[in-house]
């Protein structure tokens, strides 16, 4: 999924006040990320995952400060998008940095979080990232995740049954077909 199609795809979505299609398009954006190693889709699945974590707390939206961060949100997700379509990519990541930072402080703020939503996604997408095939230290890298968290969020989770393992000889099997097709 490009760069602005994730981020109009999370800005109908958020609209829209969707949580399961954020923690949808959270999970997809960033496989994505993974896939192409890219940060700037990882900021988004994160900004996906805590949104729909904000939306969920009826006592965060019904919120006086809610209104306004709402539509702030919604007018700099726009402003992102056409930085992107001007080809202004760093007026883009510095919008989207400063989403992750107002959602930072809405959730310390009018939240009732151990771990900020942020902070939380980021664990999230990591294990996730590790789940469908990265090293430990390769997801925490890509997401900004603590190791320390990840590791205990995947001794929490049963991440072995909720995906196929391969041995390593399957793994390496699969490994040589892909590139032997490659360069056929």
């Amino acid at each position: 999924m490009p760069f602005l199609d994730a981020l109009t795809s999370l800005r109908g979505a958020f609209e829209r006040s969707n949580i399961d299609e954020l923690k949808a398009l959270g999970g997809s954006i960033a496989e994505e990320a993974f896939l192409g190693e890219d940060r700037d889709l990882v900021d988004l699945g994160v900004i996906g995952f805590s949104l729909a974590k904000l939306l969920q707390k009826r006592y965060i939206v019904g919120s006086p400060r809610w209104k306004a961060f709402f539509s702030e949100t919604i007018r700099k997700l726009d402003l992102a998008a056409q930085s992107v379509k001007a080809e202004q990519e760093d007026a883009a990541r510095e919008l989207i940095a400063s989403i992750l930072l107002e959602v930072e402080e809405v959730s310390s703020s009018l939240g009732r979080f151990h771990v900020s939503v942020v902070a939380k996604a980021r664990t999230k997408i990591a294990t996730d990232l590790y789940a469908h095939g990265a090293s430990l230290g390769q997801a925490c890298e890509l997401t900004g995740a603590e190791k320390r968290f990840v590791s205990q969020y995947i001794g929490l989770t049963k991440i072995s049954d909720k995906y196929e393992t391969l041995s390593v000889a399957e793994r390496f099997h699969n490994a040589l077909e892909l590139f032997s097709n490659n360069g056929a």
